[in-house]
């Protein structure tokens, strides 16, 4: 995986610097961990790369969960994204993702079951618009149309 596809498809997930931070610490510490000679040294190279990277961008309080009710603020973001995308995309939520959304307690679950609405529809809205803007050329070649 190259570290345009690791911060872009991986760490595009988090939604915040200190989110990205866990995750990027947590993939160095997998790799890291097997055996001497299994390791992906250029894994290795990428992650610890894209570490200093965002140690260079942000400050250390932005790299950290300043609390546990942010970390969770973290969670219902994420789960509420993850949901958006499976309702555009197959009409419903997942039952992995639902129950992941239950875990987080009452209150913070009606908060992500809103925010899910609120992503869902700019999301569809935004498809829609790039829908309606592709012409019919743009579809079938001028040459096969007549």
């Amino acid at each position: 995986m190259s570290q345009f596809e690791y911060t872009t498809f991986v760490l595009g997930k988090c939604v915040s610097p200190a989110a990205k931070y866990a995750k990027v610490n947590q993939d160095l510490e997998d790799a890291n961990a097997v055996p001497f000679w299994r390791k992906n040294r250029a894994r290795i190279k990428m992650l610890t790369s894209v570490k200093s990277k965002l140690e260079s961008e942000y400050n250390t309080n932005e790299l950290q969960f300043s609390n546990e009710v942010d970390e969770l603020k973290h969670h219902v973001e994420r789960l509420a994204k993850r949901s958006a995308v499976e309702l555009l995309s197959t009409g419903k939520v997942s039952a992995d993702t639902m129950e992941d959304m239950t875990c987080l307690g009452n209150d913070y679950f009606i908060d992500c079951v809103k925010q899910s609405t609120i992503i869902a529809s700019q999301l569809n809205h935004e498809v829609q618009g790039a829908e309606q803007s592709v012409k019919q050329e743009d579809v079938v070649p001028l040459n096969m149309m007549g």
